[in-house]
């Protein structure tokens, strides 16, 4: 998963992004199944070099990167 999310940041910067957010779920905060992880867990978009820079419900999480 990581690889893929890095993959898609650098599509992006290559169509002129300079930011990449995504919203992804907390499996350790908000347990639901896969059914609740279709954008992405929390951990693979760590992992994938994005930040946390907010957290609206304790299982949704909105994380950011900068993109070259």
């Amino acid at each position: 998963m990581p690889a893929l999310i890095k993959a898609a940041a650098r599509f992006a910067a290559d169509r002129g992004a300079s930011l990449v957010e995504a919203y992804p779920t907390d499996p350790e905060r908000d347990p639901r199944g896969p059914a609740e992880a279709y954008m992405g867990v929390l951990p693979s978009f760590l992992e994938a070099g994005f930040e946390e820079v907010a957290r609206p419900s304790p299982g949704r999480v909105i994380v950011r990167r900068k993109v070259p």
